[in-house]
């Protein structure tokens, strides 16, 4: 499989791919997005790759360059991997219509979920106030308000809102979960369906938003979603900043993790004091959860040639075939 992917991401995933490495052409870009494969030179015209493996890392400059001009130009695309979790930007779009499959990680979902509760748990035991406490050398008693026994509506159940439940739980809270179907989880005690949100609000102690942006979700959380909002409760966004519509809304303490700040549309936001802004720092984390990336690489090798998958297949039934052998051999001890 002839794989397109940004050098300093190969590095990192050169021990988890060796089982398949003999079954890669590497199409590596450089820093300064020239493209070289072995001993050979290639553009964004030659290089023609099967498959794209886009990393957060070669955002911005020569290299994201490179790769996206890479990816649209090739006539033999079949397969793109990206790290991203929001997929709605474009060129994601762009790559599908040229009849690309479109795969995403899950790897900045656990990250994300610490962020979440890092905030809820620094709003819920007013660290920032004993902190001023502290700096101004008083001890003054700080009631507190504890995770456990609380609402969590997670809208958005997909890895990065499971993630959340997971850790939510945890710490003996009670999870309503929204997804589209509705279906049951086991991570939450609860589901429901976007149509649910509104009825659903009242009772929510924690409403985080991790939901895709879509022509549905999109101003989501609007005047009257606000207004449904239990007294008291706490919103927090790590999905894109047009979720929420109108977001210095009176009354509202927000936590917002966004990438699309825009200092005029904004700026309103960054002064209201029952409002915290991040900009996309959710998800950069120091050390990386180890994702199966070799084997999503060795899943793309099986489904873009169909020699591989019939190899693949070969290789499972054997090693089915093994395990039966020890087993039989066992029972006859």
């Amino acid at each position: 499989m002839r794989l397109l992917i940004y050098q300093p991401a190969l590095k990192r995933i050169e021990a988890e791919i060796a089982p398949i490495r003999d079954r890669l052409e590497l199409l590596v870009v450089g820093r300064d997005g020239e493209i070289t494969c072995g001993s050979q030179s290639f553009d964004a015209d030659t290089a023609q790759p099967e498959a794209g493996w886009f990393s957060a890392d070669a955002m911005g400059g020569a290299a994201q360059r490179t790769v996206m001009t890479g990816l649209l130009k090739s006539e033999r695309l079949a397969w793109v991997h990206t790290g991203a979790a929001g997929v709605d930007h474009p060129i994601w779009a762009q790559l599908v219509d040229k009849g690309a499959v479109l795969t995403t990680g899950h790897g900045q979902a656990l990250c994300i979920a610490e962020y979440v509760l890092a905030e809820l748990l620094g709003h819920f035991q007013r660290l920032g106030e004993r902190r001023a406490e502290q700096a101004a050398r008083r001890w003054t008693r700080l009631p507190f308000r504890e995770i456990a026994g609380t609402s969590w509506l997670v809208i958005g159940f997909g890895a990065i809102g499971q993630a959340v439940a997971q850790r939510a739980k945890g710490f003996g809270a009670s999870i309503v979960g929204v997804r589209r179907s509705g279906a049951p989880d086991p991570l939450a005690d609860r589901m429901g369906s976007l149509g649910d949100v509104k009825a659903l609000l009242p009772a929510s102690d924690v409403v985080v938003l991790a939901t895709p942006l879509n022509p549905q979700t999109r101003n989501m959380a609007d005047a009257g979603f606000f207004a449904a909002m239990k007294p008291g409760s706490v919103l927090v966004n790590v999905g894109r900043g047009d979720l929420v519509d109108e977001i210095g809304a009176a009354g509202l303490r927000a936590v917002r993790e966004d990438d699309d700040l825009e200092p005029e549309r904004d700026r309103a936001a960054h002064d209201v004091e029952e409002m915290r802004l991040d900009g996309r720092l959710a998800a950069e984390q120091r050390h990386a959860p180890v994702a199966r990336r070799g084997r999503v690489l060795e899943r793309a090798v099986e489904l873009l040639h169909p020699e591989e998958r019939r190899l693949a297949a070969r290789r499972e039934e054997a090693a089915h075939a093994e395990d039966a052998a020890v087993v039989a051999e066992m029972a006859e001890l």
